[in-house]
C-alpha cells in the first residue's frame, strides 16, 4: 500500500471517529412518546376550567353580597330586636359562612354577642330574633360580621334605640292592674260577709 492511500485511509478514520463522537454527543431532540403533548379533549378542558374557577372562589375572592337590615330601629323592649340578612351569591358554588352578631352600648362595650353559620349557594334570605336578649333603656348598635372562603371578612351594622314601654302602654297597665286589684277586693269582701253573718 503507498504512502498516499494510507493517509487517505488515515483521514477517513479520522473523519468516522470524530462523526461518531459528535452523534454520542448531541443530545437526542426526538420528545419521548410520554411527553409528546395529548390531543384537546373538550369535557377534560371544562372540568379543568371549573376547578380552576373553584379554586379561585376559595382562595379569597368576594363573591357575596349581603344586606342587613332591623325590623326597626326603635324598640319598647330590648327582645322586640328582630333583623332581616340576605345573601346574594354571584357563583354556583356552595358557600359555608359563619356569622358573628355583636351588639355594643353608646360607649362600645360589648354587651351581647352570638355566632352561628348559613350556607348559601345562589341567593338565600334569614331573619334573626333575639327573644333573650335584655337591656336597658338606650342607644345601641348592631353588628354582623361575616367569614367565609377562608379569608374573606364583611361587617355590617345597624343601630336601634331601646325607649321602654311609651306612656300609653304605662297607663294600660296601672288600668289593668287597678282592675285586677278591684275585682280581687269585690271576691275577698264577699267571701266574708257571708262568715259575718253567721
Amino acid at each position: 500500500m503507498s504512502y498516499k492511500m494510507e493517509n487517505i485511509i488515515k483521514d477517513y478514520l479520522f473523519v468516522a471517529i470524530l462523526l461518531g463522537f459528535l452523534v454520542y454527543k448531541i443530545p437526542n431532540r426526538t420528545a419521548p412518546v410520554s411527553e409528546i403533548p395529548p390531543t384537546i379533549n373538550i369535557s377534560e378542558y371544562m372540568e379543568k376550567e371549573s376547578l380552576i374557577k373553584s379554586s379561585i372562589f376559595q382562595t379569597g375572592v368576594r363573591l357575596l353580597d349581603i344586606k342587613l337590615e332591623l325590623e326597626s330601629n326603635s324598640l319598647a323592649k330590648s327582645s322586640d330586636l328582630f333583623a332581616f340578612i340576605k345573601f346574594d351569591s354571584f357563583g354556583d358554588v356552595p358557600t359555608l359562612i359563619n356569622l358573628d352578631y355583636v351588639i355594643t352600648d353608646a360607649d362600645g362595650q360589648v354587651v351581647y354577642e352570638e355566632v352561628g353559620d348559613v350556607t348559601v349557594e345562589t341567593e338565600k334570605s334569614i331573619t334573626k330574633d333575639f327573644k333573650n336578649l335584655n337591656l336597658k333603656k338606650g342607644e345601641y348598635t348592631l353588628y354582623l360580621r361575616t367569614l367565609y372562603n377562608i379569608e374573606v371578612r364583611d361587617e355590617f351594622k345597624q343601630t336601634f334605640v331601646v325607649k321602654g314601654p311609651s306612656a300609653g302602654e304605662i297607663i294600660s297597665w296601672l288600668i289593668v292592674a287597678l282592675g285586677l286589684v278591684f275585682v280581687t277586693t269585690n271576691i275577698i269582701l264577699r267571701l266574708i260577709k257571708p262568715q259575718e253573718k253567721k
